[in-house]
């Protein structure tokens, strides 16, 4: 049944966004409590610094850039949802979008295009919330850039799991 709120089914899937980052977040934590390294430290008496090693011990959960993936897709698909919601016919048949742009310039010549026709107030909202504005509007606006980021690299290619561990650090004494 289709509800007559535009934006129940982005709403939605903004939803399952949530759904995926929870169970994201509890399979992060559940690795990182099951000490997956460890740490020695030891001193370099030549060249007198400390060395501090990192041993993996377990590697993350397969599913878990998987998990990651549909967080990143759902979140950024319910964006692009919403504004096709508002949009009136004639503006949805140039398939608009939720631009998301570091600069003022590219979203004057690459969004306010696609999106003339939608109501005044509905564009300046999306450009209030553009992360060139900084924390200036609200705190999490970069995180919208690297949601855009995130999705468009997700589109192109098979998501991983990432650690980082430092080869090697030191400290003089």
């Amino acid at each position: 049944m289709v509800s007559p709120d535009p934006i129940a089914g982005p709403l939605a899937r903004m939803n399952r966004a949530k759904v995926h980052l929870d169970l994201l977040v509890g399979m992060i934590g559940a690795f990182l409590n099951s000490a997956p390294y460890t740490t020695t430290t030891r001193r370099d008496e030549n060249r007198r610094r400390f060395v501090f090693d990192v041993h993996i011990r377990d590697t993350p959960p397969d599913p878990l850039p998987f998990i990651a993936s549909d967080f990143v897709h759902n979140a950024r698909a319910a964006l692009d949802n919403i504004v096709w919601a508002l949009a009136p016919g004639s503006v949805r048949r140039r398939n608009p979008n939720f631009p998301l742009f570091d600069d003022p310039i590219r979203f004057k010549c690459d969004a306010l295009p696609m999106l003339k026709g939608m109501k005044p107030e509905l564009i300046d909202a999306i450009e209030w919330c553009q992360p060139y504005h900084g924390d200036e509007h609200f705190v999490a606006s970069e995180r919208l850039l690297h949601l855009n980021r995130l999705w468009n690299f997700d589109k192109h290619r098979a998501p991983f799991a990432v650690g980082c561990v430092a080869d090697m650090a030191s400290l003089a004494v």
